[in-house]
């Protein structure tokens, strides 16, 4: 399944229990099994892998980077996960579960193999222990914020036009979020995005590495890149996205209280940060395909 072109590998793991496989030994293997499967020219190919328990009853993620690094949240993956299970009960309001705890959905429109559904993606943590960052250890200089804010730091970045200060703010909605925010309207290069993406995840104050997003404005939309931890650049990061909303309220793009429309390079999101607090996210989702994956069918392999 896909949502704005973030695509996983989803397991539903009663399906697999009826088929005399172990869901406890798949959630065991779930890292070296999303390395395999999500292999785009060895395996089925994705951003990572899905596992989805109790599809039909309070269904719950667990969520598995490309590299096999797990994820507490993915608000495209949700949203897959929420199209899932009203393909097997008609419902339009439910509530599904992630390590990031659980989140309120509903289906606001649904085709069969597709829909559009809204999901509560909780409420942002600025707290430096909760995103985890180590404001000490930012090697840019010394970082403003956090407990009722985001962090704000100025990175020295070049973008491919010579070196300039970029404000960034470091979050947490779910998972620890890095927001740039990029002046002017000029497309931020797929190059750049890699480049500086794939530095900063590991950057020293992140300790559990850090999603990276490039964020500006083209009149009333805000657009966005990001490179994610654990797979690297995609098509969209619905938990990023967030944090970009939430980036650019603090800067003053955007307030709380209005819905905003975020554009990635897969498609679009609609967003919605509450007075409450509550971050709110709106957006497609669609099953591409099903079938069976077989252990094992790398060349000069047997399936398994």
């Amino acid at each position: 399944m896909e949502g704005c072109g973030n695509d996983y590998v989803y397991i539903d793991l009663e399906e697999a229990a009826g088929e005399g496989l172990d869901p406890v030994e798949i959630l065991r293997e779930a890292p070296s099994l999303a390395r395999s499967i999500a292999d785009r020219r060895f395996g089925v190919g994705g951003d990572g892998l899905v596992l989805i328990e109790d599809p039909a009853g309070e269904a719950r993620m667990h969520m598995f980077n490309l590299d096999g690094s797990r994820g507490a949240t993915c608000g495209n993956a949700l949203r897959c996960v929420g199209l899932h299970r009203r393909r097997l009960v008609a419902e339009d309001a439910f509530v599904l579960r992630s390590d990031a705890g659980m989140s309120r959905t509903r289906v606001l429109a649904f085709e069969g193999r597709s829909g559009t559904i809204s999901v509560e993606m909780g409420v942002p943590r600025f707290e430096a222990e909760a995103i985890p960052f180590l404001p000490g250890r930012v090697p840019w200089g010394r970082p403003r914020g956090g407990g009722a804010e985001p962090w704000r730091l100025a990175l020295p970045l070049d973008l491919g036009k010579g070196e300039e200060r970029l404000e960034g703010r470091a979050l947490s909605v779910g998972n620890p979020h890095l927001v740039l925010l990029v002046p002017g309207t000029d497309p931020i290069g797929v190059e750049a995005v890699a480049r500086i993406g794939r530095e900063l995840e590991r950057a020293p104050c992140f300790p559990d590495r850090v999603n990276v997003s490039f964020l500006r404005r083209e009149g009333d939309e805000l657009v966005q890149e990001t490179w994610e931890r654990g797979s690297g650049r995609t098509l969209a990061c619905g938990s990023g996205a967030c944090a970009c909303l939430v980036a650019a309220v603090d800067a003053g793009w955007a307030e709380v209280g209005e819905e905003v429309a975020v554009r990635l390079p897969g498609g679009g999101l609609r967003l919605h940060w509450s007075e409450a607090g509550m971050l709110t996210m709106t957006g497609p989702a669609r099953l591409v395909a099903t079938g069976r994956f077989f252990l094992g069918t790398r060349a000069g392999e047997e399936g398994g």
